[in-house]
């Protein structure tokens, strides 16, 4: 199980077309990156889905694997943290992750 805890969602997530670029980069192979991307009234910029990116690489990593979400966004939700809303005066929001190997067959 993975759960994606609040973060920066799609339409908070304002990029130039140069992190547009690294970011598709890391699509895994086999996956589309249409929707990933949307349209920005600048056209320099882009909206990125973080979080459908996320999930891409999870199932990629993990092929079966349950995702649950809490569906937060950190810009737009003032119970969280986030540079974008609050530049260098907010403080930080930490993730962590943990790892657990399936049991050995057999034992």
């Amino acid at each position: 199980v993975a759960v994606l805890g609040p973060h920066i969602r799609q339409m908070s997530f304002e990029v130039g077309l140069d992190v547009v670029q690294d970011l598709l980069a890391t699509v895994p192979p086999g996956h589309p990156t249409e929707s990933l991307v949307a349209n920005h009234a600048d056209p320099s910029k882009r909206y990125f889905n973080l979080n459908l990116l996320i999930r891409r690489q999870l199932i990629s990593a993990f092929p079966g694997i349950q995702i649950l979400d809490v569906d937060k966004d950190t810009v737009t939700d003032h119970s969280y943290h986030s540079y974008r809303r609050g530049k260098d005066k907010t403080q930080r929001q930490y993730s962590f992750v943990m790892l657990k190997a399936p049991k050995p067959v057999g034992i």
